[in-house]
């Protein structure tokens, strides 16, 4: 990953600009997921309404596009840990992790 997106990605999760969400990149204007703030930082220009969904599709016009980001942005597998984090999935204990906890594993481990 590039280091300057890194760090930029970094600092928006420690922010207050981003509010946590669940389930979705981004969920109408409030909520992101520590995916969807990656995705806003690096192309805010890319996100697009898919009809009346409650989420916002970042990049295609598909139903994945909800969820998933381009790998050229994050591997999938980095992208499947950091939903698990942010969404508080099984291999977490079923414990959400916050921003700022998500924001020290990117740091440390890519």
């Amino acid at each position: 990953m590039d280091a300057e997106l890194k760090a930029k990605w970094v600092a928006a999760l420690r922010s207050d600009r981003y509010k946590q969400g669940m389930h979705y990149l981004r969920c109408g204007d409030e909520t992101f997921c520590c995916l969807g703030v990656l995705g806003d930082i690096a192309a805010p220009e890319r996100w697009s309404k898919l009809g009346d969904e409650p989420a916002w599709n970042f990049g295609a016009e598909r139903t994945l596009a909800m969820i998933l980001l381009p790998t050229e942005l994050v591997s999938g597998d980095i992208q499947d840990k950091l939903t698990a984090m942010n969404d508080g999935q099984k291999e977490w204990h079923g414990n959400r992790q916050s921003f700022e906890q998500i924001a020290d594993w990117i740091e440390k481990n890519l």
